[in-house]
Formats: structure tokens, C-alpha cells, sequence
């Protein structure tokens, strides 16, 4: 019953994103990232694409279907920041293969994210990862009866320096 029930709900969601009851999360590219630019200047602070100062959410970065797949949702806010560029993050080492569809984990934290995009209503906005400090890792397990559990992960920054590929 419980199955049938999520079944519903998301249909339900699906047809009233649809109707347009709910605002649709889009993102538009800049001749800067079209061209590929963010993507050959592998820094975060620093890199010539940003359009605005670097900030730190307490958020949760996650994988989810589309592009960009990486993505951050600051708490207490209805919005997902895009990480970039798709499939070569710009992120600080302490992150990289800790979280995502194959670990089955996302990561709590405060992240200095460095913005690629104006932020606009409506919009996903795009940045990329300087630095993640007070990490908690939450495992997702493969056991449907199974409980969650929790790791603290060491935090890292790029310091200015390129991020790996």
C-alpha cells in the first residue's frame, strides 16, 4: 500500500509540474559556458567565468538525474545550486567519490561555492565548490529496513589552486 501511495504522489507531482502549478527549475548557459571556457580554467576562486563574489550555504550536495548532476540545496531554501561543468566538478578533493548514485550518500556541510550564473528566480544557479568544512556523511543503505548512518568526513579547499580532474 505504502508503494502504491508514493506511486500516486508522484504522478501527481509529475502532472502539476506539467500543468505548470509548480515552477520548473531551468537554467540557461552563457556564452562563456557554451563555449566551454569554465571548463578550461579548472580554478574555483578566481576563475574568469564568476559573475559575482564567492559565498558559504550550509547545504547538502547530492547527485540527481540531469544536468548538471551535482548539486547543492542550501537548507531551509526551495532552491538547488548546479555544480559545473557536467561530469569535471570543480570541487575540493575532500569530496570526490564520497557521495553519489554508486556510494548512495550525500554530504551535510558548509560550502564556499563561487557563483557562474546571476542569481534569478525560477532558475538553477551555477557554481562551483572553493571549499567544504563540518562535513557529515549520510550512507544510504541497499537494505530497505536498514537504517541510515553517519560519518563525519575531514573538510578541504581548493585554496585557489585548479581542481583535479
Amino acid at each position: 500500500m505504502a508503494g502504491s501511495a508514493k506511486l500516486i504522489a508522484t504522478i501527481a507531482s509529475i502532472a502539476a509540474l506539467l500543468s505548470g502549478a509548480l515552477p520548473s527549475v531551468a537554467w540557461s548557459r552563457s556564452a562563456d559556458q557554451s563555449s566551454g571556457s569554465i571548463a578550461s580554467d579548472r580554478r574555483c576562486r578566481g576563475n574568469h567565468a564568476l559573475v559575482d563574489k564567492c559565498f558559504t550555504v550550509h547545504g547538502r550536495i547530492f547527485t540527481a538525474n540531469g544536468t548538471p548532476d551535482v548539486r547543492i540545496w542550501p537548507v531551509g531554501t526551495k532552491r538547488h545550486l548546479g555544480v559545473l561543468p557536467p561530469e569535471r566538478e570543480i570541487l575540493p578533493p575532500c569530496l570526490r567519490g564520497q557521495f553519489g548514485f554508486a556510494v548512495r550518500a550525500e554530504i551535510y556541510g558548509d560550502f564556499t561555492v563561487c557563483p557562474f550564473t546571476h542569481n534569478r528566480s525560477g532558475e538553477m544557479r551555477m557554481v562551483c565548490v572553493e571549499e567544504a568544512r563540518h562535513l557529515v556523511v549520510e550512507y544510504f543503505p541497499a537494505e530497505q529496513n536498514a537504517s541510515n548512518t553517519y560519518s563525519r568526513l575531514e573538510g578541504c579547499s581548493l585554496m585557489g589552486a585548479s581542481a583535479a580532474e
